[in-house]
């Protein structure tokens, strides 16, 4: 993905994706959904658009600006750990889906297989997140494996009939570019958040351990282009 480009990008608010919309076979739950919405109350941003970012976040008193960036910096997170790991959900159902019809291609079903295994086992990361070798690496197996489950898909016969092959398909394309609305909100929030840090040193010290605990946040090696 470096840097982070992706076309067609759809404008899907970032916390209704938290909520799991889009295939019914996602195996969301109405508890998950209701821990999604309690997670986005919590984030006194979560509708703000990037641009307003800077306007909106200092007018709230430091005690409230720190600890708010903080959470809306985490929040951003597992939004993009929930993408990847739905993304990777859906693939692995839909190659179990694919590979019952007798006339599926068996190499490239062991190509998508290949390129699943390796991204389960090397996630996503807070640690690995400014590692640019693995970004690129994690990014190019990302977008190659539903590459790959979108051509098996294509041409094994009888999957037109599969409607849901169809909609798991659908749903991880809809969570990859959506990936460039997550980035660009977590990257927003802890570049505020680095910054409140870095500049309100002194204040912080005051306002007690609590607010010194607060530490700053990597960010993704580069903005979306969108």
């Amino acid at each position: 993905m470096l840097p982070f480009v992706r076309l067609g990008v759809v404008c899907l608010a970032l916390w209704a994706m938290l909520g799991g919309a889009g295939c019914n076979n996602s195996g969301s739950t109405a508890q998950e959904t209701d821990q999604d919405t309690a997670m986005q109350e919590k984030d006194p941003w979560a509708n703000e658009p990037l641009p307003q970012l800077s306007s909106t976040v200092p007018a709230l008193p430091l005690a409230q600006r720190l600890p708010a960036l903080n959470d809306s910096v985490s929040l951003a997170w597992e939004a993009m750990l929930k993408s990847d790991q739905q993304k990777l959900a859906n693939l692995q159902t839909l190659l179990a889906q694919l590979t019952k019809l007798p006339k599926h291609n068996k190499a490239l079903a062991d190509s998508v297989r290949t390129l699943h295994q390796r991204l389960s086992t090397n996630r996503l990361t807070v640690d690995n997140l400014g590692n640019a070798a693995f970004m690129d690496q994690y990014e190019k197996g990302m977008e190659l494996v539903i590459q790959q489950a979108s051509r098996l898909k294509t041409q094994t016969p009888g999957a037109d009939g599969c409607a849901t092959c169809t909609e798991l398909l659908e749903e991880v394309n809809l969570l990859y570019s959506s990936d460039v609305t997550i980035i660009s909100r977590y990257n927003g929030f802890a570049g505020e958040l680095n910054k409140t840090l870095k500049n309100q040193q002194d204040s912080i010290k005051i306002l007690g351990e609590k607010f010194t605990q607060i530490k700053p946040r990597p960010t993704f090696l580069a903005e979306p282009v969108q």
